[in-house]
């Protein structure tokens, strides 16, 4: 039994996630991309702040009354979403103690959790070793710079468990880590 991690996320061909200033707005759309069946497994979401208050611009709100745990260095209240229900959580702690707490304190019960990002919260918990498991979505976009998904990670090893090809030139890849992160090579 364990607490899985699932960096669950959308990249340009470069590795960007977004553009300098955040914006998402070359992302695909049109389909699902398995998204429905992904969340349908997910027990908790964990989030930066900044992806937190994106999401909430997306329309109603999609994901249910699971619990989301959204990090930040900004004080204040958060924004709520529109209707419900939600269970929206504000931590304090840094992404990375808590999420290496909360999987030692549940590592005698299944679970699965979603890291939906930003970079920074996908960053820290990939250079912990905390994250299990991969699904990029690569779009064949090339954005030149912006925000990177994986700047000062650190080395780590992963195989690829699965790839899928979109009519519409989007790639997912499945990747499961095999060796954990180790210093960051120039």
């Amino acid at each position: 039994m364990t607490q899985n991690v699932t960096l669950f996320i959308a990249t340009s061909l470069d590795g960007m996630i977004a553009s300098p200033d955040g914006g998402v707005d070359w992302l695909f759309t049109a389909g699902d991309y398995g998204f429905e069946p992904f969340l349908a497994s997910v027990d908790r979401i964990v989030s930066g702040r900044v992806t937190y208050e994106q999401s909430l611009g997306f329309g109603p709100w999609s994901y249910g009354d699971r619990p989301f745990h959204v990090f930040s260095s900004s004080a204040g209240p958060l924004a709520r979403p529109e209707g419900g229900p939600w269970r929206i959580e504000q931590e304090a702690e840094p992404v990375q103690q808590w999420l290496a707490r909360f999987k030692h304190e549940h590592k005698d019960r299944d679970g699965h959790i979603w890291l939906l990002g930003g970079a920074q919260v996908a960053q820290a918990c990939l250079a912990a070793g905390l994250v299990d498991a991969m699904e990029l979505f690569v779009h064949p976009i090339v954005l030149g710079r912006g925000i990177a998904l994986f700047a000062g990670s650190g080395r780590s090893d992963w195989r690829l468990e699965a790839h899928r090809a979109f009519d519409d030139g989007l790639l997912q890849l499945s990747y499961r880590l095999t060796s954990p992160p180790g210093p960051a090579t120039a």
